[in-house]
């Protein structure tokens, strides 16, 4: 048997091979590129617009705590919950969680908590619970 027929020679086969190949190296570059910016920037305007709550100290006030949080989002935080507790090793300040805490964005604020037992230079733990998420934090009683 005699065949005719002429295939595409193996050096058209490889170049064509080549090229397909770039062609699916460009377009996923190009789609993982957008995908890629597209992530980047819903994390900028989340961490903008965002928050970030920290605990800057607390103050022993006798039968009540000072709880100094800083609020470093520009947005502010409405309706959190402040919670105090003793670190391990350390007396239990028998603090009544506060809640209907407001933060304004950018800003150092001052709550008063009701405590039983809060001691100077003891290190309490300080748990923040807002809408968009659990900030924590060890504080040392002044």
């Amino acid at each position: 048997m005699v065949y005719t027929k002429k295939a595409i020679s193996p050096v058209v086969a490889t170049a064509l091979l080549l090229v397909v190949a770039v062609v699916a190296v460009v377009g996923f570059q190009t789609w993982f590129n957008t995908y890629q910016s597209g992530l980047n920037t819903k994390v900028e305007q989340q961490s903008a617009s965002g928050s970030a709550v920290t605990i800057e100290r607390v103050e022993d006030l006798g039968t009540n705590a000072n709880v100094y949080l800083k609020n470093g989002g520009s947005a502010a935080i409405n309706s959190s919950t402040i919670k105090v507790s003793a670190k391990a090793g350390y007396t239990d300040p028998g603090c009544t969680d506060r809640t209907s805490v407001n933060l304004p964005g950018s800003s150092v604020s001052n709550f008063s908590i009701t405590c039983t037992g809060a001691t100077a230079d003891d290190v309490y733990n300080v748990v923040v619970v807002t809408g968009t998420g659990v900030y924590s934090g060890e504080a040392i009683v002044r």
